[in-house]
C-alpha cells in the first residue's frame, strides 16, 4: 500500500503527486482479451494485464522475426547457396517493408505473413498493441502513451490521459 500510515507524510505527498508514463493499452479490446487469455493459459503464474508492455514486446518479437524473414529471402535471392549471408542492417531494412501491402495479424497469420513477405516483398503488419506504423525516416514506431498516477487508495494506478 503506497499511501499506508507507516509511510511518512512527505513521502505520501510525493507519491500522491507523482505521474508516470507507460505504453497505452491495445486499441482493440477483443484482440487484447484473446492475447491475455492465451498468454495466461500458457503461463498461469503471470497476470498478463499487470504488465502494460507485454503486447508491445510480443509485437516487437514479430517485427524482428519478419525482419529476419525479409533478410533471409533477400540473401537467398542474391546467392541461393548462402541464404544466411545477411546482417542486422538487412534485418532493419526488412522493417521498412512491414507497413504496406496485404494486412497480416501478428501471431495468427505467421505462415501466410512469411509467404506474402517472401513473394510480394512487403506486408502491412497489424499488432496486438495496435497498428504497427513504422516511420523509416524517424526510425521509430509512433504509438499512444498513457499518463498514470497512483489512485486515491494508494493501492492501484489510474490512467489520467492518453497522448497520441
Amino acid at each position: 500500500h503506497l499511501l499506508a500510515a507507516s509511510v511518512s507524510p512527505g513521502v505520501q505527498a510525493m507519491i500522491a503527486g507523482a505521474k508516470g508514463t507507460a505504453p497505452a493499452s491495445a486499441r482493440d479490446p477483443a484482440t487484447y482479451k484473446f492475447f491475455t487469455a492465451s498468454l495466461g493459459a500458457a503461463f498461469p503464474a503471470i497476470d498478463p494485464t499487470a504488465y502494460s508492455f507485454l503486447a508491445h514486446a510480443y509485437d516487437a518479437t514479430y517485427l524482428g522475426a519478419y525482419g529476419v524473414v525479409y533478410a533471409q529471402n533477400k540473401a537467398a535471392k542474391a546467392d541461393p547457396k548462402k541464404p544466411f549471408a545477411f546482417d542486422g542492417r538487412t534485418v532493419a531494412e526488412g522493417l521498412t517493408h512491414l507497413t504496406s501491402g496485404d494486412k497480416v495479424e501478428v501471431g495468427t497469420d505467421w505462415p501466410m505473413g512469411k509467404q506474402t513477405l517472401t513473394t510480394a516483398n512487403q506486408i502491412d503488419l497489424d499488432g496486438i498493441s495496435g497498428e504497427l506504423t513504422l516511420d523509416p525516416t524517424l526510425g521509430e514506431g509512433p504509438a499512444p502513451i498513457e499518463i498514470w498516477a497512483v489512485d486515491a487508495t494508494g493501492m492501484a494506478f489510474e490512467t489520467l490521459s492518453t497522448v497520441p
